[in-house]
């Protein structure tokens, strides 16, 4: 049998090497993998949406491309690539310092009175809307759901925010 050194270097870099190429997420426009592509769970058993419920969502075209630990990364496709959507789970525990954040955030995006509207699915949430970018987040099923998209530079998009419930909406299911 030939040492230890001479066959695990080969497997542990063949391991890595799966690991690396499992997790790449494909992009690039016409790629049948990116418009089939199924429910993925990453690392920490997150789950992101399949492409066909995203782009259902969205109401636009997205392809998948990547998922990282608890963020599931989409991008919108033709005229409005390069738009990115993050779809993120994290512990309940979390919920109050991100729904913080967002009043904070949509309060510089749309002026000091500005107030995220409430969104009532699973134990309740919070959106907005802007020009610039929309963001969502509720608790339901133990974990904190949450939506990111900024869209600067491209704001014939329009307010998102109700494309962003829609997303959580099959998310939280």
């Amino acid at each position: 049998m030939p040492p230890v050194s001479e066959w695990i270097r080969p497997s542990v870099l063949a391991a890595l090497a799966a690991m690396t190429l499992s997790g790449c997420g494909e992009r690039a426009a016409g790629e049948s993998a990116t418009a089939e592509r199924t429910a993925r769970v990453s690392a920490n058993g997150s789950t992101c949406l399949p492409v066909e419920d995203m782009t259902t969502a969205m109401g636009t075209p997205v392809t998948f491309t990547q998922s990282i630990g608890s963020i599931c990364q989409y991008e919108l496709t033709g005229s409005y690539r390069g738009v990115f959507i993050e779809l993120t789970t994290q512990p309940a525990s979390r919920a109050e310092d991100v729904f913080a954040d967002m009043r904070r955030v949509v309060k510089g995006m749309k002026g000091q009175e500005a107030t995220p509207d409430r969104v009532d699915l699973g134990e309740g949430g919070w959106a907005f809307g802007s020009g610039g970018m929309s963001r969502a987040a509720v608790l339901a099923n133990g974990r904190l759901y949450q939506a990111n998209m900024d869209y600067m530079g491209f704001e014939t998009i329009g307010n998102q925010k109700d494309a962003l419930v829609r997303v959580l909406e099959l998310a939280i299911r």
